[in-house]
């Protein structure tokens, strides 16, 4: 790795990278536990810089300077993609991985049947698997990298497949051969709001005009949203929804 450590201006802080640098990568700093810790002694918390939120968050806890730094070393500075496919035309899930399903480290430190999940879909995707935020993940074992991803062949994009405008009543504000000027979002139902851009089956995009609740029994609420030229989309248990947003 080519990127150095650089100490702080006291032995109790040490940064990866020049703070602030292009490559830096967050700091790790010693704790000197007090009497309201259930240790003895010290710790170094790790803190790495989140590259989309551009601050530093927390993720780690370690015994010695050494561990706290390979942990740091082994978050992978940029993250990881969603990993889930969402259809042929829509492709691969463009959100950030914020959680790895964890069956445990392999003999090889392999991830073993784990799946890279957005925010959104882990909310239903795999619900009954354990879930580990994906830093703390790689700060526990190794770095993730493409060879060890759960999605078999490549990633793949939006299809932008044909459409046939003459076939449709409602005309969408975007077709989806067309997304010009817009890129794909992946969120909760709840994040959908009147005026966004609902991305259907086919890649068209209807605004919504206005939405409903409704009510299922044994079931989680349907999501009704009512769009332009009478389309509608649901939105059942709570799944993820496609939209489009301006670039």
């Amino acid at each position: 790795m080519d990127i150095k450590w650089v100490p702080g201006s006291n032995d109790g802080t040490w940064y990866l990278g020049k703070q602030y640098e292009p490559d830096y990568r967050g700091y790790v700093v010693r704790t000197q536990a007090d009497e309201n810790d259930v240790w003895e002694g010290e710790k170094w918390y790790v803190y790495y810089w989140d590259f989309v939120l551009e601050g530093h968050e927390w993720a780690y806890v370690a015994d010695t300077l050494r561990d706290a730094q390979m942990a740091l070393e082994r978050i992978t500075p940029k993250g990881h993609l969603c990993e889930v496919f969402i259809s042929p035309v829509l492709g691969h899930c463009p959100e950030r991985a914020v959680y790895v399903t964890d069956n445990g480290e392999g003999e090889a430190g392999e991830r073993l049947q784990g799946i890279l999940l957005c925010d959104p879909h882990s909310r239903h995707v795999m619900p009954k698997e354990k879930r580990v935020p994906v830093h703390l993940w790689e700060a526990d074992y190794r770095s993730i990298s493409p060879e060890d991803s759960a999605i078999v062949g490549e990633r793949l994009s939006p299809a932008m497949a044909s459409v046939r405008r003459g076939a449709y009543l409602s005309v969408p504000v975007v077709w989806g051969d067309d997304w010009t000027g817009y890129r794909l979002r992946i969120v909760d139902p709840g994040s959908v709001k009147v005026g966004s851009l609902a991305v259907f089956g086919k890649g068209n995009a209807f605004r919504v005009e206005s939405i409903d609740k409704v009510p299922i029994p044994d079931d989680p609420t349907m999501m009704r949203f009512n769009c332009n030229g009478g389309a509608t989309y649901l939105a059942t248990g709570g799944r993820a929804v496609a939209i489009l947003v301006q670039e």
